[in-house]
């Protein structure tokens, strides 16, 4: 889904769970640091397997690495689409 995607899964988590949302769960990473390293690379690859018809999110998650350079190029994070 290259930068794109991960600006739309970003995006929407923002809307769910506003920065201003306080917790310790996950300490010492700020929301946006967890949602960065962990929460959008999970919800990427629980897309990727649904899309691809993987069965594991582990091969999900290779896909996913090694597909990254061309999800880049199809998927810019800066296009023409106005929403982003």
């Amino acid at each position: 889904y290259g930068l794109k995607g991960t600006a739309v899964i970003m995006h929407t988590l923002l809307q769910l769970f506003p920065p201003t949302t306080s917790t310790d769960a996950f300490q010492p990473l700020s929301l946006l640091q967890y949602f960065s390293y962990f929460v959008v690379p999970h919800i990427a690859c629980w897309l990727i397997a649904e899309d691809f018809s993987i069965s594991t999110t582990t091969s999900a998650y290779k896909l996913m690495v090694e597909s990254s350079d061309v999800g880049e190029l199809i998927n810019p994070e800066r296009d023409d689409d106005d929403e982003l």
